[in-house]
C-alpha cells in the first residue's frame, strides 16, 4: 500500500470497521493487503491473518475475475461461504484499482440474503403507497355515483306517483334507469379495480422471464393485429430476462398497453416491441404509429376512469402503472399526435442464481 494511506490508518480504520460493507483491499498478487471488521466478519474470521488463509480458499472457489487486457474490470460475483451453522450468501463486487503506487482490487462484500430483504422491504413499501393512493381515489371515486343514484331514485319515485302516465313520463323512467345503470356499471368496475389492487399486494412473487411474457403476450395479440392488418414486431434478447414478480399481473399490465397500442391504430400501422437490458435494469419499449395522445390527456391518460374511448373503462394504463410501480419499476409515455406513441417501462432485473 502507499505510504500516504498509512499515515492516517489508524482513524480510517475506524471510519471503515463502523461500515456496514465488507471491504477487502487486494494487491498486484490477487492476496488481501487490507480487511476491516465487516469483512473479516463475513467470512467468519477475527484476525486479518486468518482471512488471507481463508481467502486462499476462496479464490480457488471464485471463477477467474475478468480483465480488459491491463487489469480486472469491475464485476459482481456470488459465493457461497461455509459457516459454523449454515453457509452464507454472500454477494462480492470488485473494483480496479489503476492508481501508479497503488494495483489491485478493492472488493465489497455483503450479505446477499439481506440485500433481498431489503428489495423486497421496498417492494412492499412501494405497493402500501400505491394501496394508499388507490384507497383515497376510491374513496373520493364511490362519492360521485352515489349521489347521482340518489338523486335519480328521488326522480323515479316522483315519475312513479304521478296520477297520469303518458309517452313522456315513460321516457323520463327510462331515462333515470339508464343512469342508474350506468352508475351502477361504474361502482362495479370501481370495486373490482380495488379487488385487482388488493390482490395484486398480496400475490407472490417468483422468479420469472419478462421476455416469454412478451411472446405470450404478442401470440394473444396477433389474431386482433391481422384483423387490424397492423405489423407487430419484437426484438428480444437472447438471454433470459428474469425478474422478480408475479408473471399472471406483468403479463396483463404489458397487454393492457399494447391493446391500446393497436387500438390507437384504425388499420394499418406498425406496433414494435422492444426489450433490452443495461446494468440490472431491464427496459421494454412499446412503439406505435396511431394518432398519439394530446398534450392535455397525457396528464390525465394515468388517472383511474378517463377515457378517450366511448367504450372504455379507463382502468387499464391505471392497473398497469400500479402492477408496474408494484414491481420497483416505473412507467412513461412520450407521444405526438397524429406520429404514434412510445410507452417506457423500466424493472429490475433478479440476476442469475448460482
Amino acid at each position: 500500500m502507499n505510504s500516504k494511506i498509512t499515515v492516517t490508518q489508524v482513524p480510517l480504520q475506524q471510519l471503515i470497521d463502523v461500515l456496514d460493507v465488507g471491504i477487502l483491499v487486494l494487491g498486484r498478487d490477487g492476496q488481501p493487503d487490507f480487511s476491516n471488521a465487516p469483512a473479516r466478519m463475513h467470512f467468519g474470521c477475527t484476525r486479518h491473518d486468518d482471512l488471507v488463509e481463508r481467502w486462499q480458499q476462496i479464490d480457488r472457489e471464485l471463477n477467474e475475475i475478468p480483465t480488459d487486457g491491463q487489469g480486472a474490470v469491475a464485476c459482481t460475483v456470488q459465493l457461497e461461504v461455509p459457516g459454523p451453522v449454515r453457509a452464507r450468501r454472500l454477494q462480492l463486487e470488485f473494483y480496479p484499482l489503476n492508481h501508479e503506487d497503488c494495483e489491485g482490487q478493492i472488493v465489497l462484500i455483503r450479505d446477499r440474503e439481506m440485500l433481498d430483504a431489503m428489495e423486497t422491504d421496498l417492494r412492499l413499501a412501494s405497493r402500501f403507497r400505491g394501496l394508499t393512493r388507490l384507497y383515497r381515489a376510491i374513496a373520493h371515486d364511490l362519492k360521485a355515483p352515489l349521489n347521482a343514484m340518489v338523486i335519480n331514485l328521488e326522480l323515479l319515485k316522483e315519475t312513479i306517483n304521478l296520477p297520469h302516465r303518458d309517452a313522456s313520463t315513460q321516457e323520463r323512467k327510462d331515462r333515470y334507469v339508464n343512469i342508474l345503470m350506468s352508475e351502477l356499471g361504474r361502482l362495479n368496475r370501481t370495486l373490482q379495480l380495488l379487488l385487482t389492487q388488493a390482490d395484486l399486494s398480496t400475490k407472490s412473487s417468483e422468479r420469472i422471464d419478462l421476455g416469454e411474457i412478451l411472446l405470450d403476450v404478442v401470440t394473444l395479440l396477433t389474431p386482433q393485429a391481422k384483423q387490424q392488418e397492423i405489423s407487430v414486431n419484437y426484438h428480444l434478447p437472447e438471454e433470459p430476462v428474469l425478474i422478480i414478480g408475479s408473471e399472471d399481473w406483468l403479463k396483463q399490465a404489458v397487454l393492457n398497453i399494447t391493446i391500446n397500442a393497436l387500438e390507437a391504430m384504425d388499420r394499418g400501422g406498425r406496433l414494435t416491441i422492444r426489450l433490452h437490458v443495461k446494468e440490472h435494469v431491464a427496459t421494454l419499449l412499446v412503439e406505435d404509429t396511431g394518432s398519439g395522445i394530446s398534450q392535455e390527456d397525457l396528464e390525465k391518460i394515468w388517472n383511474m376512469h378517463f377515457t378517450t374511448k366511448s367504450s372504455g373503462t379507463g382502468i387499464g394504463l391505471y392497473v398497469s402503472r400500479s402492477v408496474i410501480q408494484s414491481h420497483g419499476g416505473s412507467i412513461d409515455v412520450m407521444s405526438v399526435p397524429g406520429e404514434g406513441s412510445l410507452f417506457r417501462i423500466t424493472l429490475p432485473t433478479a440476476g442469475k442464481e448460482n
